[in-house]
């Protein structure tokens, strides 16, 4: 059911990282196995696309949990992933602007006292970040990661067409056919539903505790012995990918905006209607050292329907580190005024 990582030395962490993700959902293990080969970490460079190192950033402190506490610098990634995370937030608070602009004077500090001969120019332009803001608004809005992903489909095309005649050409008409089966689709424009990983399932095959809830909701004709409810491991409803296992943010509390989550069990569809059965976990705090919100589960099971649900996250995965389960988020979540 988790994502489970044991605390072990780097070495080790490298080869079993394969079998460490065994379950993920929304996390690809390849983004991180092919840029953590040792061919790739030479020269202090590691080769991969804009999404992998981003990727790495984001579970590095959970990869590496047995070594962070050692690192004299990783502080300054503290630093810097506080601050990204309010950067790549939608939407976003201006009361957030002034500790964004003390968060990147004091990554450029950290940088020139505890690591001189790495600050580069960019270094600098993070403390462009809170005036950029100011001015255009979110920076998700008019990023290039769309673009990078646009154009690493091109590259991919170049090379494996074997056609250097007329390249332009080549790549001009295969856009304009992905293109048309796209439009031809349209789903994208209206609301949609697509399911995948259907099975039948009786009432009696399901746990108690959820076939009362369901007995609960939609009256007794499921309690008869012989009725039966269609199961799905995944759905797409209004473009959102709802998992089975998979852990997602259904509200924001308090002034602090903490995160709650819960944990879709099974999805169901009766009489037309799609079920959601969740638990709600609890939101026990939050780990700096991981960069996660601690969760854990007391068995407050609900039935959610997707056009109940307000969209604040995707899917996310739950880890497993020193008996500690974790959520880890890509940017702060905060409402819309």
């Amino acid at each position: 059911m988790f994502i489970k990582l044991i605390t072990i030395p780097l070495e080790t962490t490298l080869l079993l990282l394969n079998f460490a993700f065994e379950e993920e959902f929304f996390f690809t293990v390849n983004q991180l196995i092919n840029i953590l080969k040792i061919k790739n970490l030479n020269n202090n460079h590691i080769v991969g696309s804009a999404s992998q190192k981003y990727c790495l950033f984001r579970l590095f402190p959970i990869i590496f949990s047995d070594l962070v506490e050692k690192l004299q610098s990783f502080k300054i990634y503290l630093v810097l992933r506080e601050l990204l995370d309010m950067i790549l937030a939608f939407p976003q608070r201006k009361s957030w602007l002034p500790f964004m602009e003390t968060l990147a004077i004091n990554f450029q500090c950290m940088m020139v006292d505890l690591l001189p001969e790495k600050v580069t120019l960019k270094i600098h332009y993070v403390t462009e970040y809170p005036k950029i803001i100011e001015e255009n608004g979110p920076p998700v809005r008019f990023w290039c990661m769309r673009y990078e992903g646009a154009h690493l489909y091109f590259k991919q095309i170049a090379l494996q067409s074997n056609n250097f005649k007329n390249i332009p050409k080549t790549l001009a008409q295969r856009q304009q056919l992905r293109q048309c089966l796209l439009l031809s689709n349209c789903q994208f424009l209206k609301t949609s539903e697509e399911a995948r990983g259907v099975k039948q399932i009786h009432m009696h095959q399901i746990d108690f505790k959820i076939r009362t809830l369901l007995i609960q909701r939609f009256g007794q004709q499921l309690a008869q012995f012989d009725q039966t409810l269609l199961r799905f491991s995944e759905l797409i409803y209004n473009h959102i990918i709802y998992k089975q296992y998979a852990v997602y943010v259904y509200d924001l509390q308090h002034v602090e905006d903490i995160p709650l989550f819960f944990r879709i069990h099974y999805i169901f569809k009766y009489n037309q209607q799609w079920i959601f059965i969740v638990d709600f976990l609890n939101t026990d705090g939050f780990s700096t050292k991981l960069w996660s919100y601690k969760v854990s589960s007391c068995d407050r099971l609900g039935i959610v329907s997707p056009n109940d649900l307000k969209y604040f996250h995707k899917g996310l995965d739950l880890y497993e580190v020193d008996h500690l389960h974790l959520v880890n988020l890509t940017s702060r979540l905060t409402k819309q005024n």
